[in-house]
């Protein structure tokens, strides 16, 4: 079962049939949101149980000292320089402190790893494919507390924050990863209000027992500034994204290619031979922190799973009877990137195609518009599923998430468009046990150029994603001549930025093929 599908019931509807009036339930709150715990306290005291404050996690409880737990992480943190940051850690505090003087707010308790990550210019290994650290940050008006696990901090880590400094104002304490449940209670004067950020978009917001560890009556919830900052990257930041998504579109074009000539040479490759060797071709381009998330290499009916990744009991042998859904990501020190790319290396089905083309369609049709500031995601979306709809067709996840940078490949965002946004455009389509096709682009958002008004706060979205769509796929018979133009002028541009590279880099094969998938179709 996975949460938000329309069949699954919700963790607390799942509970009220397993147990009965009367019986405790817990969860651990450091990990559980405070809106969470209130709804699901609600919740189960309508069917006469009980939501119990308990502080021991029982699943750690039954680790134990057990051999084969596996160790928390113990790598380092390490600083991402402001050549790829564009502002220095106290730029940033410095806008924070002026949102914590605007909201009448004593402190801001941070407990989001990449909002931390982001204002303190540091990144860590502590999640798989997402550069975060276990954290918590309280920014003050005058001073600033990191509370980190023992062994995380090094010398230049100290030195980057002047945690040993004597301007408070300058500087960031470090503190052992406990000692803020202590702190947050030291929070009890006349006129302290301590901002805990509340859930919006992917942020949880702050969890249950940090909100029981504020003095009663002192706690503040809003949207953390920090969320607010980082979904609008800098120019810096914006140019990086771009530059990180030309090297990753090198390597995912090199991979495209090295599979469709070594499927037709009748050589053996499967989902997981696919996943290694992507992986190897992303983490040689250089600036390269590895993937950003678990690839999704799906394969005839293991593309009908959205989020499928696969194992070696699912693991099936690609071929050129069905269509191939890559789904992957990399990270890297000047950005974060996500792409989908679906192909079929044999003679597709009239449905395939007519899907795969009216998924294009939506993809055009948003990237392609020009909109007032202030439209919103649900404003938009649909133009991206009009397409698909016309078919009598839909899919079950979003349209759109942010993206971070060098961060969480799944970002939040206040959803309201505006210029140097970057996110991804995701239509999709899944036919149970048969096939599945999707198609990501990350685009930014920039100024539009209008013929006519003199409103300048028109904007449109700019593809940063520069990867060939699969012509075998596409039907362009039923595509009009401006989504036909579009495409080819998207495809000049994958042609000139990532040829060019391809060509500096040495790799003639990739470019030929290149050349090849990015041959303009006639209007």
């Amino acid at each position: 079962m996975k949460s938000g599908y329309s069949d699954v019931p919700s963790i607390q509807e799942w509970l009220l049939s397993q147990i009965h009036p009367g019986d405790l339930i817990s969860a651990d709150p450091r990990i559980i949101s405070y809106t969470e715990w209130t709804n699901w306290d609600n919740f189960f005291s309508k069917a006469g149980l009980k939501l119990e404050l308990y502080l021991d996690n029982l699943v750690d409880k039954i680790w134990g000292s057990e051999e084969g737990r596996p160790p928390y992480p113990s790598d380092p943190l390490f600083i991402l320089d402001t050549a790829y940051a564009g502002l220095s850690w106290q730029e940033k505090i410095a806008a924070v402190r002026q949102s914590i003087d605007s909201n009448k707010s004593s402190v801001l308790v941070l407990t989001a790893l990449d909002e931390i990550a982001w204002l303190l210019n540091l990144r860590g290994a502590d999640v798989p494919f997402t550069p975060v650290f276990q954290s918590y940050l309280i920014v003050g008006t005058t001073w600033a507390t990191l509370y980190l696990p023992p062994g995380k901090s090094t010398a230049e880590v100290v030195a980057h924050l002047n945690a040993n400094g004597n301007n408070e104002a300058n500087s960031v304490r470090i503190k052992n990863y406990t000692d803020i449940w202590n702190d947050l209670q030291y929070f009890n004067e006349d006129g302290d209000r301590v901002w805990l950020p509340y859930p919006f978009s992917y942020a949880r917001g702050a969890s249950y027992l940090i909100y029981k560890m504020v003095p009663e009556g002192k706690a503040v919830f809003s949207v953390s500034p920090v969320l607010l900052m980082k979904d609008r990257k800098s120019d810096i930041e914006a140019k990086g994204m771009q530059n990180a998504h030309i090297r990753d579109a090198v390597a995912l074009c090199q991979f495209l290619s090295i599979l469709e000539e070594g499927v037709a040479a009748g050589e053996i490759w499967d989902e997981l031979s696919a996943v290694s060797t992507l992986q190897l071709l992303r983490t040689a381009q250089s600036l390269s922190l590895g993937p950003s998330f678990g690839t999704i290499a799906a394969f005839g009916p293991n593309a009908a799973l959205p989020h499928y990744e696969p194992t070696f009991e699912t693991n099936r042998v690609i071929d050129d009877t069905s269509v191939f859904m890559l789904d992957s990501g990399g990270q890297y020190l000047d950005g974060t990137t996500d792409v989908t790319r679906t192909i079929h290396l044999g003679t597709p089905t009239n449905i395939e195609r007519e899907i795969y083309t009216n998924l294009l369609m939506g993809c055009i049709d948003i990237a392609s518009t020009i909109f007032p500031e202030g439209q919103t995601l649900s404003s938009l979306e649909i133009l991206i599923r009009a397409p698909l709809y016309s078919l009598g067709l839909n899919y079950g996840h979003g349209s759109t998430h942010g993206i971070g940078f060098c961060l969480a490949v799944h970002e939040a965002f206040n959803t309201t468009y505006h210029e140097h946004f970057f996110g991804s455009q995701e239509p999709g389509y899944y036919q149970d046990n048969e096939f599945g096709i999707r198609l990501e682009n990350i685009v930014t958002v920039v100024k539009a150029n209008v013929t006519l008004g003199s409103d300048p706060n028109y904007l449109t979205f700019k593809p940063v994603t520069l990867v060939p769509y699969d012509s075998n796929l596409i039907n362009p018979d039923i595509m009009s001549k401006k989504q036909l133009l579009w495409l080819n002028d998207y495809h000049a541009k994958v042609r000139e930025i990532i040829g060019t590279e391809m060509l500096w880099q040495g790799l003639t094969n990739a470019y030929e093929w290149l050349l090849r998938k990015t041959e303009p179709i006639l209007t």
